[in-house]
């Protein structure tokens, strides 16, 4: 019964300790740690007269009593006791509370913290305002500023980074100096250095953005259409990423499909890159494209059900395909003129469907050999708007 009693007390103190903490660490008393972050590191301004900005290293004139080491239970039931400390190494079983830290500060679930010049380390979360050095969880790290590195399990949230953002699930900041990378999406307002999630959003990006969807404010994020004579095919595509490198991902039937069936379809996907020209550009893509014609569907469906993986890749036979287009602004949407070129690469069991061998300038293409490989071309011109 004491121990039921104990642990119930413990919980209890944990559950309060961002209020103890809020006022030194100069948080924010909301609901949810997410709108903590998003109110105090997300938007907050920087001060309007530079003398009240805290100097992070600036131990001696926190007002708070140094110790070398502290080591606790949690936060309040620690030694040296009674008190919050500045300190060079701070431990704590669940948690761990202290005002600057210059050196490391560790804890089984969660660690709070002024300023830390060092190492912050947790099972669970940490906070703190400053970071110069490394901050690091299981769950998730709130801070203002980061110097250094910040990496989670799950999420990261500052107001600027110089240096690294990563997380399982995603980041968030203003400004990243560095560069960011989630297992699921990355979302700023300014990024100098890489974004690589499966979605990332940006109102600037220098740099690039990989992943499936990248809604960049000064990037490419367009739909477009291409019909291309030769092969009386039309295409719908979607270009996502950063003039730089962007991700084209397209599919196309043949016009007797059209809102009929999908036996003749195409599709592809590709990086890109654009020549900015005004308002317009020229667009450079590489890309790999695959007919899934019925049949070619069925058996790939036989495969999928019997788990037979060698069959099911056995029917993935890309071929390269590479096209430039001049993109010329026209009333609020994009005039497209290009050309495209499909290859058979025999060596690599890559060949173009029988339907899209065909050119608009020669009959049977063109054949020859590139770094051992012999290749047919199959060059045509095409026709279409972009969104």
């Amino acid at each position: 019964m004491k121990r039921i009693v104990f642990f119930v007390i413990a919980a209890a103190m944990c559950a309060r300790l961002p209020g103890v903490y809020a006022q030194d660490l100069s948080e924010p008393d909301e609901q949810s740690v997410l709108q903590k972050a998003r109110d105090k590191y997300g938007r907050t301004a920087e001060p309007s007269d530079p003398s009240s900005a805290t100097d992070p290293s600036d131990a001696e004139d926190s007002g708070r009593p140094f110790s070398p080491f502290v080591f606790s239970f949690v936060p309040g039931i620690q030694f040296p006791p009674f008190g919050l400390y500045d300190t060079s190494a701070a431990f704590g079983w669940i948690g761990s509370g202290v005002g600057n830290v210059e050196g490391i500060q560790a804890s089984g679930v969660f660690n709070l913290a002024r300023d830390v010049e060092g190492f912050q380390g947790s099972g669970v979360f940490n906070i703190a305002r400053d970071v110069e050095g490394f901050q690091g969880s299981g769950v998730f790290n709130i801070a203002r500023d980061v110097e250094g590195f910040q990496g989670s399990g799950v999420f990261n949230i500052a107001r600027k980074v110089e240096g690294f953002q990563a997380s399982g699930v995603f980041n968030i900041a203003d400004t990243v100096d560095g560069g960011m990378v989630a297992g699921v999406f990355n979302a700023a307002e300014r990024v100098s250095g890489p974004m690589i999630g499966l979605v990332n959003v940006a109102d600037r990006l220098d740099g690039v953005a990989l992943g499936l969807v990248n809604i960049i404010g000064n990037g490419v994020n367009e739909i477009g259409l291409q019909y291309i004579p030769a092969e009386d095919m039309t295409y719908l595509a979607y270009r996502t990423g950063t003039a730089s490198l962007y991700s084209v991902y397209y599919g196309g039937v043949g016009s007797e499909d059209w809102f009929v069936d999908s036996d003749s379809l195409v599709v592809g996907l590709g990086w890109g890159h654009r020549i900015r020209i005004g308002d317009g550009g020229l667009d450079f893509e590489v890309c790999a494209e695959q007919e899934l014609y019925a049949d070619r569907r069925a058996a790939m469906e036989t495969a999928a059900d019997a788990d037979d993986e060698d069959a099911f890749l056995a029917l993935i036979r890309p071929y390269p395909s590479v096209r430039a287009a001049l993109n010329i602004p026209v009333l609020g949407f994009k005039a497209v003129l290009g050309i495209e070129t499909d290859f058979d690469v025999p060596a690599w069991g890559s060949y173009v469907p029988d339907r899209l061998r065909a050119s608009s300038f020669r009959t049977g293409g063109w054949s020859g050999d590139a770094w051992g490989l012999e290749f047919t071309a199959w060059p045509k011109v095409f026709l279409g708007l972009s969104f």
